[in-house]
């Protein structure tokens, strides 16, 4: 099996580990970003916020190319009804992206900036000491001074380390749709300023 030993090991290659993954070796750190799953891939959460552009410009990425504009958020409050409504307009533009095309972007950039990519490789073990990290994969056994876990919604340190505590009452749950060739009348009603409900 593989040894290697890096600055920054990073688990998860969505946008949160792949963006950090990028600073860091533009910063001039060693990186190894480990994913679990192959480029691209389904992934749901495509809506983002207008503060990604400034991030999507240090990254080095091209923040609007493919994406569908987003003219702002609605939110309703389920209790009282009350509408509240952001338009996300001028400086504050933003766009709904295809993660799949998204997140590769992203992979890809952190690639083109000097950082080391696995993929296909699980997490199997990480072990944190004073002066390092020991992670084991399915493949290979790594060691890093330190480690970022970006696996999102798998929570990987919080399960090792059984500190997830859910927020009691809180049960929100979300939905989506895909459309394709969503060219009718309604569809152009529904998303006529590109917002997000």
């Amino acid at each position: 099996m593989e040894q290697k030993n890096y600055d920054v090991i990073i688990a998860g290659a969505g946008p949160a580990g792949t963006t950090a993954a990028t600073l860091l070796a533009q910063y001039g750190h060693s990186v190894l970003l480990i994913e679990r799953d192959q480029h691209p891939r389904f992934h749901i959460g495509e809506s983002m916020l207008p503060m990604s552009e400034s991030v999507m410009k240090r990254l080095g990425v091209a923040w609007g190319e493919g994406n569908l504009k987003k003219g702002g958020a609605e939110f309703i409050d389920e209790v009282s009804g009350r509408h509240t409504y952001f338009p996300f307009q001028g400086k504050y533009r933003t766009f709904q992206v295809e993660r799949s095309v998204f997140d590769k972007r992203l992979f890809d950039n952190a690639i083109e900036h000097g950082v080391i990519a696995k993929q296909q490789e699980q997490v199997m073990a990480v072990i944190c000491s004073e002066s390092h990290v020991q992670l084991d994969t399915d493949k290979a056994h790594y060691q890093g001074r330190y480690f970022i876990d970006a696996t999102g919604r798998d929570a990987l340190m919080g399960k090792k380390l059984s500190s997830i505590d859910k927020i009691k009452n809180l049960g929100k749950f979300a939905l989506y749709q895909h459309y394709k060739l969503a060219e009718t009348e309604v569809s152009k009603e529904l998303f006529a300023h590109g917002n997000i409900k």
